[in-house]
């Protein structure tokens, strides 16, 4: 009897396990003909759209070469070369004016010395100091030595004398120079400039930015340079070249 029991309690087990296994075959089988179906549809339908979404392609920008990207190109130069090559033709340019520029200040300063066109501003040849910049030393009577840093000429002139413009020009500066007393610097283009100084300061007849004619006064002889006080008197006269200070006893005519 006993063994009948656990006979009967083995084959419902074994029932209950082949009833839960064909449930789980024909789940499945079931799931897995839905799938199919679905892509069936898919393949023989196809997806909305799918096409024009294959079909769409990237917007790739069409590159155009430049004027200048397709000189680069065809000379096989690159664009920082193309720049260098420009500087130098510019710096070239700039080279050749500045060139230019001084071969004509340099022939303006000689015709004035070829045709003495400049006028004596005191009208005395008669020089009491000479122009000693970088040159022989002159006696200096007021500081009792000899100076090699005289930057001008000292023409013999009494106090009081006119001064007048050697060169027709426009006054750029009036100043008070510690050393040389009252200055007017005048200014004749192509980058030539005259000064006047140990001049009166009672006496200046011109203004900053006046034009001024050939030999119209301009001031007098004055006492106002303190490093030539005991000096005889006379007009301190300088010459400047290209803001370089020259002799200017030839250019006035003076040997």
């Amino acid at each position: 009897m006993s063994r009948r029991r656990n006979f009967t309690a083995a084959a419902l087990i074994t029932v209950s396990f082949i009833v839960i296994a064909a449930v789980i075959f024909f789940s499945v089988g079931s799931r897995n003909n839905r799938e199919n179906d679905v892509a069936e549809q898919i393949v023989g339908e196809g997806l909305p759209g799918i096409e024009e979404i294959i079909k769409v392609e990237p917007d790739v920008p069409e590159v155009v070469d430049s004027p200048q990207t397709a000189e680069v190109n065809d000379m096989g130069e690159s664009p920082a070369e193309i720049q260098q090559a420009a500087d130098s033709v510019e710096a070239s340019g700039q080279i050749e004016a500045a060139a230019q520029n001084n071969v004509a200040q340099e022939t303006s300063a000689q015709t004035l010395v070829d045709t003495n066109k400049m006028v004596n501003p005191v009208g005395s040849n008669a020089v009491t100091m000479s122009y000693s910049l970088n040159g022989s030393p002159v006696y200096s009577k007021t500081l009792a030595e000899y100076r090699s840093d005289h930057r001008g000429i000292d023409l013999k002139a009494d106090f009081g004398a006119p001064v007048n413009a050697a060169y027709e020009g426009k006054v750029v500066s009036i100043h008070n120079d510690q050393s040389l007393g009252l200055t007017i610097r005048l200014e004749h283009g192509g980058n030539i400039f005259t000064e006047y100084a140990n001049l009166d300061p009672d006496s200046i007849a011109v203004s900053i930015g006046q034009t001024v004619e050939q030999g119209s006064q301009i001031a007098n002889v004055g006492r106002s340079a303190v490093v030539e006080i005991s000096d005889p008197g006379h007009l301190h006269f300088a010459l400047l070249i290209r803001d370089i200070f020259t002799d200017p006893a030839p250019y006035l005519g003076i040997k």
